[in-house]
Parts: structure tokens; C-alpha cells; sequence
């Protein structure tokens, strides 16, 4: 039998910001598992989140599945499929994930004009695998006099993975854990 795990969970809070993390997927830098899992991230609003006025997340629909992802995955750095022995330096591209707009304008406008924005209530969820693109959107000007300038919309992520996923020893956000030996290879 098949069952799911908690992987990561995050509390997140968006404020006025000047940059933000452009169209990506939940890569191995994300997602410390094989990149073969088909894992799948929860983003809840914890607060309201209209669309007009920025904050929230874009999804480009079905780009999982679409002819084009093996590119777009090459250009931010993301690798869909990873030697045994995990991810070094030489096989992961950190600081990239986030780029798509710079390294590639073309391939970032064809997401864009894909894209689909939500309104937001608190306790709205959003399901994504984790290989779909999907971005932050900046709060815009109207957002800021909606809001407040100090003001910072929540919200909260879970990441599930198949319980046999496997974790990998590399580079991610979770070094402690990856950069041990002894983790290597557990599920």
C-alpha cells in the first residue's frame, strides 16, 4: 500500500517587495526527493488575496505535461532526472530556479501568456505537482493602497511525497539533512 508523507511545510508572508521568484518548479532545490516523484504542494491563503491586486500565486496550466518543459527545465538550471549518486555543485545550477524571465524572455513570455490567477479566500487551496511552473506575483500599486504598505498577506505550503521517495544527498534548502551520508537513500 501506497501512502503519502509530509515533506515540508512552510509559513509564508508576502509584502511589498522588488523582486520575487519568477516562473519555476519545485526542483530538487525545492524538493530534496528523486526528481521522479510526483509530489504535490498545497498552497493555502490564510488570508483574502484578490488577483487585481497581487500576492498571490500563478499557475501555467498543464506545463507538467507540455512539449516544451525540457527546455524551460534546462534554461532555469532544474533537472528532472539526476545521477544515483544526487547533486553536486557541477549538476545543480543555485540561483537560477527563479531567473526564467532573464535567461530566457522568450520562453518566459510563452509562460506567461498561459498563465491563470486566482482569487484568493483564507482557506482557498491550490494542488500542483510539483513539476507544473508557477510563480509569485508581485503585490502592484493598487494592492499597496488596498493593503497597506506594511502590511503582509499569508500564506501556508505543504509539500506531500509518495512515502518511498527517497531523499537525496546534495544541495537544497534542507542541508542538514541531504549533506548527511547516513540519510542517503532513505525513504
Amino acid at each position: 500500500i501506497l501512502s503519502l508523507r509530509l515533506l515540508k511545510d512552510a509559513f509564508m508572508a508576502k509584502g511589498k517587495e522588488e523582486k520575487h521568484c519568477g516562473w519555476h518548479v519545485d526542483d530538487t532545490f525545492f524538493w530534496p526527493t528523486n526528481s521522479s516523484s510526483a509530489g504535490v504542494n498545497v498552497w493555502i491563503a490564510l488570508d483574502e488575496i484578490p488577483a487585481k491586486y497581487g500576492g498571490g500565486m500563478a499557475v501555467s496550466p498543464r506545463s507538467h505535461t507540455a512539449e516544451w518543459r525540457e527546455k524551460a527545465y534546462t534554461t532555469i538550471g532544474s533537472i528532472p532526472s539526476l545521477p544515483p549518486e544526487g547533486i553536486t555543485p557541477s549538476t545543480i545550477s543555485i540561483g537560477q530556479t527563479c531567473e526564467m524571465a532573464s535567461l530566457n524572455p522568450e520562453m518566459n513570455a510563452s509562460i506567461e501568456a498561459s498563465k491563470l490567477e486566482f482569487d484568493y479566500q483564507p482557506g482557498d487551496c491550490l494542488f500542483c505537482h510539483r513539476w507544473l511552473f508557477h510563480r509569485s506575483v508581485l503585490i502592484n500599486e493598487e494592492g499597496l493602497a488596498h493593503y497597506g504598505n506594511n502590511s503582509a498577506l499569508k500564506r501556508y505550503t505543504v509539500r506531500y511525497e509518495r512515502s518511498n521517495a527517497q531523499l537525496l544527498r546534495g544541495l537544497c534548502l534542507e542541508p542538514c539533512i541531504l549533506m548527511n551520508p547516513d540519510n542517503t537513500g532513505r525513504s
